[in-house]
């Protein structure tokens, strides 16, 4: 798990790198960066799908929030990744950001507090 995330996180610093590129039209191709759009997008749906899915079989309760974030991690890419589905993956994505949230509040909450 600790290197899927860490290729998350390199991918997501990759596709910000494409991203940035696609602004300055004369320095790169449009079709250069559809090209690399592509090519980490793709890998990185593939390794988020999986990611979701092991977290999924884990044993953590994740405050009760398990099940439903875990799909949300497993949907959104593949809307992504199909292309036209994409705005229904923004939308899954915001629903999983917004789980996630609700985990670490619950989470917050049953440590104990130290003065």
């Amino acid at each position: 798990a600790d290197r899927q995330i860490s290729l998350l996180i390199a991918g997501g610093f990759a596709l910000w790198m494409a991203l940035t590129l696609a602004r300055y039209p004369g320095l790169v191709s449009t079709q250069l960066v559809m090209i690399l759009l592509l090519a980490i997008g793709l890998p990185i749906g593939f390794v988020s799908i999986q990611f979701g899915w092991r977290l999924l079989q884990a044993n953590a309760d994740l405050a009760g929030l398990k099940g439903p974030f875990c799909w949300t991690q497993i949907v959104a890419p593949l809307c992504f990744m199909t292309v036209v589905l994409a705005p229904v993956g923004l939308l899954t994505l915001m629903v999983g950001m917004i789980l996630l949230g609700l985990i670490l509040l619950k989470a917050e909450e049953s440590l104990p507090e130290f003065v």
